[in-house]
This record gives C-alpha cells, structure tokens and sequence, in this order.
C-alpha cells in the first residue's frame, strides 16, 4: 500500500482547480455513494450540514488518485444523512439505521469497526459521555445564526437575549424587540421555528444561546417542526414573521457556491446578525468575528482512537486522508472544496489534530438539602434548614436524587407582612423545583445552575444558601434560610448550593 499519498497527489493538485467560491473541483458530487463501497475503502456518514463538502472530498480525491495511476489506495466515500432506513455502508457490512445526525453516527461508530464505517461527520466537538478513546480530527469552521424572510417582519439584527427569549416565549411580538436601534417592530406574532428534529444546527444554536447555562429550552410557541434542515424551501418559512437557525457556511455554499438543488436551497431566506455581528464578510466568506464569537463550531471527522493511532496500513490511510499533514488539510484542491461550500479553513497545527473527549468522574461529597418550612396559600413559600440539613459538611449522599430548589431574581418586593431578618431573608425572586436528579451528576455549581435554566429559563439558578436579603440593601444576605414568591412541593428535600463551605456534591 502506498504511504505517501499526499505526495502522489501532489503534481494532480496542481493540475486542479485554484480555490474559489464559483469553481467546482473535478465534477459534481455526488450524494450517496454511485458504487457501493469496498471493505477496505474509507466510509463516513453523520451530520447534515458537512456532507455536501464531504462528498465533494470522495469526488475530488479518488479522481486525483485516478489521475496519477494509483489503484491500489483505498478510495474516499461518504454517505448523506438522509433519507433514513437501513442501509450497508460497506460491501459486505451488516445493515444499520443510517447515521442521521452526529449524535446518531458517532454513537454507532462505537458499535461497530471498521469493516461497517471508518468516520463520523460531526458539527460539534467532545461531549461527555463520548467514548474518551474517540478522536475528534477537525478541519474546517462553520457558523450558525438565524434567518428569516426577506421583506418580512423581522429585524436585520437581533441580541443573544432577543433570540433566548423567542424561543422561550418570553417575546412573541416583533412590537416587544426595543433594543435594535432603529427598529420599531409591528404588531405580529412571531412564529419561530426549528429544523428537523434530527438537525445538529438546531442543537448548536440552542447550545449557543444558552452558553455556559447549557442548551435553551424551547417554549411552547415553538412552530411545527419543519421538515428539512438547513433550507429556505419548507412552504411554512414562507411567513413573514418566521424565523429559523441556520448554518452560516452551508448558506455561503448555496448561494454563492451554487451548490443548490431542488430539495437544498435557501429560499426567500437571508443570514441575520446576532448581538450586531454579521456572520459574512463583504466577500462572502465567513465573518472572522462571527466564527470567533459563541455561534462559531468547528467541523470534525471523528474516528476510532485505534484506527487513528494505529501503526497499520488502516491508520495511516486515515492519517493521508484527514491528518495534518494530509489530504483535507494541505492539498489545494480540499481547500477550494471547502471554500466552495462556505466553511473556513483551520489553520496549520488546528487542522487535522485530533482532541478526545476528557472522562467526567461522578461528584461523590455529600450535598446540603433543604426543606419547605412554610408554604402560605397566596404563593409564597418559605424554605430553609431543618434538624436533617448539615450545611458545613453535607448531609445527603451524592447517590441521592432529589430535586434542584432553582431561583431566579425579580427584584420582587417583600410581602406587606414580612419582615426579614437574618435567618428569615427575603430572595426578592421566585423558587421551583426541577425534575430530580442525582448528586454524582452535579460535576460543579455550573452544572446546577444551567439545569435550573434548562428547565425554566434564562435567569434560573440553583438557589444559594445565603439568598435571604435582609433588607433593600444588596449587600445585607443572611442565611439558613428565605421566603420567595412560588408554590412546590413539601414533600421533598431538595439540593441549595452553599458558596463558602464544603457541603455540595461538587466539593473536594
């Protein structure tokens, strides 16, 4: 087997196209396979909005090792995400549920070897709970933002907090956006909407909205789920008040790559900036500003952590194809492929180095809890220590599974015939209790408070110990316990985090 692929490759590139966003590289791609794959030939499938430029890849680089006589090697494919139902990816290969998403494929990548598939498109990086042998191999930068009609109600720019608070429902009149300079919204109601269910951009924009509080909820104003991903053409995004996520580089491939088809087109839709950073350039590239900011994610081809590291011919093929020293990430011809489709280039010592995802130990200390003491019938509730609760060393186990006492400030007034002190405070917000869940699985406050938030909302948080404010002043928290607008029940425990002692199953 030759071991020097990229050097046979390299007089045929230089034949090849020079990169831009019009050329295409040596003939169309196509979409499924055209030949059914041989066993030792190396095979992809997963995410949605990477497979156009992956196809293109197959196309290009078993052309390039046709032109130089090589028959040997072998060959590229990649298989498209849709339509679902069982398939072979390889000759010989046991049928499988075709991998529709990044989720999906990686997590079969890890059923299998690689006589069935060899790598997973993915749109997002390591999670917990991967396979910490996995290597995610990047080569490429995409965006996602959001798009909506053109003509229609919707502004050229809405903030992060506008778009949380669309998909929570908190807004749902284009009147209430008052924070867009120069826009002054109608009397509509917005209709936002997510792409197929399976869609790995509307799990990445719900992601970076919320940040570091984990992936937004959608409220119940929600639309229909559509029907395709990443495309202007469902009749539904024909309204003027839609709105949907989309990825910002697969736009730049449809409308200034003209890599459309009846079925992958973005319609009537335009790109609209977040937080008044535009996600294109003046060249019709990705902005650097948008890619760098929250709504960028890099692209990977996530492969088996023996295949890659391997010493056997299997290894270094896959090395050849997607290293950094390989195929994808030196050859000019991957280069305006990936231009081609929208996507930016990563740049030397990014582009073909693998990253793992990092194993995740469950929390182990013993977490404080609390209880309801009082729950008045006008909806204020009293909540706080009792002869269980030890607030300096825990006292229920880790391997407990108890509901989050969740907290978000409203600057609410004390009620007329409350007078808070010390150990009687008053939160100045409203209490819930989240759906229960074990102590092991709170890895650190973080993971507390983005639970509350997933579960009701930006501005949700675990509640802390010393929430009860004495009085009007800020400053002025005691402890132990806090009145706050909210009936739950009071038939639990519940977790409440405590900032200065070792009392939480994230403590050491």
């Amino acid at each position: 087997m030759p071991r020097t692929v990229t050097g046979l490759l390299a007089t045929a590139a230089t034949l090849a196209i020079a990169a831009s966003l019009t050329t295409a590289a040596a003939g169309p791609a196509a979409a499924d396979p055209a030949v059914m794959p041989a066993a030792q030939d190396i095979v992809g499938a997963g995410d949605q909005a990477s497979q156009g430029l992956l196809n293109q890849f197959s196309t290009d680089y078993n052309a390039a090792l046709t032109a130089t006589g090589d028959t040997d090697t072998p060959r590229l494919y990649s298989w498209d995400a849709t339509p679902t139902f069982h398939i072979s990816l390889k000759d010989g290969a046991p049928r499988l549920t075709r991998p529709y998403n990044s989720d999906i494929a990686i997590h079969d990548l890890g059923l299998v070897d690689s006589s069935t598939f060899d790598f997973a498109r993915s749109s997002r990086g390591p999670e917990e709970g991967d396979d910490t042998t996995d290597a995610f191999v990047g080569y490429a930068e995409d965006a996602v933002t959001w798009a909506a009609p053109a003509g229609g109600d919707a502004p050229a720019n809405l903030t992060s907090r506008d778009l949380t608070a669309i998909y929570t429902c908190s807004i749902t009149n284009w009147n209430q956006i008052t924070d867009v300079p120069g826009y002054h919204g109608p009397n509509a109601t917005i209709r936002p909407f997510l792409p197929n269910g399976n869609s790995d951009t509307g799990e990445s924009f719900l992601r970076s909205l919320g940040g570091s509080l984990g992936p937004v909820t959608p409220g119940a104003c929600l639309q229909p789920e559509l029907q395709s991903w990443d495309t202007g053409i469902d009749p539904l995004l024909a309204d003027p008040d839609a709105l949907v996520p989309y990825s910002a580089g697969h736009y730049i491939g449809q409308v200034y790559g003209g890599h459309t088809t009846a079925t992958d087109a973005p319609g009537n839709l335009t790109l609209r900036a977040i937080d008044g950073v535009g996600p294109l350039a003046a060249d019709h590239t990705l902005a650097p500003a948008f890619t760098s900011s929250g709504y960028g994610r890099e692209l990977y081809n996530v492969i088996r952590g023996a295949d890659w590291t391997g010493t056997d011919d299997h290894a270094g093929e896959l090395q050849d194809i997607f290293g950094s020293d390989g195929w994808v990430c030196t050859d000019p011809v991957a280069q305006a492929d990936l231009a081609g489709y929208g996507f930016q280039s990563l740049p030397d010592g990014v582009c073909g180095t693998a990253v793992h995802p990092v194993p995740t130990q469950p929390a182990v200390h013993a977490g404080m809890t609390w209880t309801v003491r009082a729950q008045q019938p006008d909806g204020e509730v009293h909540v706080g220590y009792d002869a269980t609760t030890n607030a300096y060393n825990g006292d229920t186990p880790a391997t407990a599974v108890l509901p989050l006492l969740c907290l978000t400030i409203t600057g609410a007034g004390a009620p007329a015939d409350l007078t808070p002190d010390f150990y009687d405070g008053w939160s100045r917000g409203t209490v819930a209790l989240s759906a229960p869940v074990a102590g092991s699985a709170l890895h650190s406050r973080a993971d507390a408070d983005a639970l509350c938030a997933g579960q009701f909302g930006p501005g949700y948080r675990e509640a802390e110990f010393h929430d009860g404010y004495v009085g009007s002043n800020p400053g002025s928290q005691g402890g132990w316990s806090f009145w706050a607008n909210g009936t739950i029940a009071t038939s639990t425990r519940f977790w409440v985090a405590i900032n200065d002692q070792q009392a939480n199953p994230w403590s050491e």
